[in-house]
This record gives C-alpha cells, sequence and structure tokens, in this order.
C-alpha cells in the first residue's frame, strides 16, 4: 500500500540504529572531503602559475582569439551576401557621400559610405561587391572615391542595403566560390571556439613535467 511516516522522537535519535546512521554519515563526510583534497591540485596548476604567463594567456584568450573569430565571421558575413544577394541584373543607381576612406594602395583600410533609396538612410562598407579589393585596381579606386567626395552608388533593388561602388573583378560566377570561403571562414571560427576552450586549460606547471 502507502508509505507511511514514522515520527522518532529527538530523545531516541542517538540511540541503537541511529548512531551507526549518524557514523556512517560522518565517515561519508569525511572521505568525500579526502577525495576534494586528493582532486584540489589538478584545479590550482592555473592558479599557481607565474602572473605573467596568466595574464599572456588571458590576452590570447579573451583578446587574440575572440578578435580574430570577429574579423573571420564578418568576412564570412560579407561573403555570403555577395553570394546569395549580388545580381549584377537587379541594380538600381542613386547618389552617394564617402564618409570614411582610409584605405592604402594594398586595399586595407576602413572605407564607407552613405546613400539613401526611397527616402531612408543606407550605409555601406563595400567599395566592390565583394570587398574584395586587388592590389591591381586599388590605388586607382581608393584615389577615384576619397572622403566627402559624392558620387554614384549601385544597389541590389530587392535588398537595398547592399550597396557598392565599383564592379571590380567581381562576377556573377565569382558567387559560388564566395559562399564556399565563407563555408571555410564558419570552420575556421569553429576551431577558434576549440582553441579557446584549450588556451584556458593551459597550465606552466602542467608543460613543465
Amino acid at each position: 500500500g502507502g508509505i507511511s511516516r514514522i515520527r522518532v522522537p529527538m530523545s531516541s535519535f542517538f540511540r541503537g540504529s541511529s548512531i551507526r546512521g549518524f557514523a556512517q554519515m560522518r565517515q561519508s563526510l569525511f572521505s568525500g572531503a579526502r577525495s576534494m583534497t586528493t582532486a584540489a591540485p589538478a584545479f590550482e596548476g592555473s592558479h599557481q602559475d607565474p602572473v605573467w604567463f596568466r595574464f599572456a594567456r588571458g590576452v590570447v584568450r579573451y583578446v587574440a582569439i575572440p578578435v580574430f573569430a570577429y574579423k573571420v565571421i564578418d568576412n564570412a558575413s560579407d561573403l555570403t551576401l555577395f553570394g546569395v544577394v549580388y545580381d549584377p541584373a537587379n541594380t538600381a543607381q542613386t547618389t552617394a557621400k564617402v564618409v570614411v576612406n582610409t584605405k592604402g594602395n594594398d586595399g586595407y583600410g576602413s572605407f564607407w559610405f552613405e546613400y539613401q533609396v526611397d527616402g531612408e538612410t543606407f550605409t555601406s562598407t563595400r567599395l566592390t561587391p565583394s570587398t574584395f579589393l586587388p592590389s591591381a585596381i586599388a590605388p586607382e579606386l581608393v584615389a577615384k572615391y576619397p572622403a566627402g567626395s559624392v558620387v554614384q552608388c549601385k544597389y541590389i533593388k530587392s535588398h537595398p542595403s547592399f550597396a557598392f561602388l565599383e564592379e571590380g573583378y567581381d562576377t556573377v560566377d565569382a558567387r559560388r566560390t564566395a559562399l564556399w570561403m565563407a563555408a571555410f571562414d564558419g570552420v575556421l571560427v569553429f576551431l577558434s571556439y576549440r582553441l579557446f576552450k584549450r588556451v584556458g586549460a593551459i597550465s606552466l606547471a602542467k608543460l613543465r613535467r
């Protein structure tokens, strides 16, 4: 049938079998404490490392790896949009203003412009549709669009937030390649996460063994 509850007076708690139960509980507690003491050194290795090592490990784990992963994700996003959205047969033109252009002749640096479509303001960092700027044409395009200049940009009609200034070397056939490159970037992000976890477990004491 059901389970009945038995009330035991406090005065008899330390008598008979209760004493044996209390002794077993105390033994279990001491055994657990000994186990934690034995296992403690496995978790204390990182705390025993010198300050300079812990600082360097923190910089790599919380600065270098996240910054790298962010740049890879940003690049993957640009490539994915190019591979999915770009369609030169579905473009329109509008006036744009270059706000920032710090790109050098190598094609690297900050760049973005503003434009409006149907009264809504957009910004874009795409000098070319894929954002890839080959060194062969970089000096010419960088000089052509200085900060503050008012120019004409192209945008995708069905995705007005996707805009660019020059076609560059980008073609429709390059879209598939861009998607493969974005997939590779996804692998790099996954590896960055694995590296983030492994760096956290590195201990100078373990390396010296």
